[in-house]
């Protein structure tokens, strides 16, 4: 069963470019992370200074694993300076995806 990492939070206003870059460059030096299939970064179109980072996992497992990782601790440190505290991160079973090319 695959399973969606959602991850919502609020960056501080105006911070957006530098966090978007700092995201990429952490993404950049963990590399390949086991278990995760694919992941994509959004901007909410009606709040700027709001994003979500939005993961497809094989399994739990993997998103466990991956949480509790060394690899978690170099990412968290190069991005959290940019929220502003009001952040989520929900774990959702994928029921259905219609992928159209």
């Amino acid at each position: 069963m695959q399973v969606l990492r959602i991850t919502r939070g609020k960056i501080r206003p105006g911070t957006w470019d530098q966090f978007e870059a700092a995201l990429h460059s952490a993404h950049e030096k963990v590399g390949h992370i086991p278990g995760m299939v694919s992941r994509s970064l959004v901007r909410n179109v009606e709040d700027p200074n709001e994003g979500y980072a939005i993961s497809i996992w094989e399994n739990m497992e993997a998103i466990k694993s991956y949480e509790q990782s060394e690899l978690a601790k170099i990412v968290t440190p190069m991005i959290q300076s940019f929220f502003t505290g009001d952040y989520r991160c929900d774990h959702c079973e994928v029921r259905y995806w219609d992928q159209i090319a």
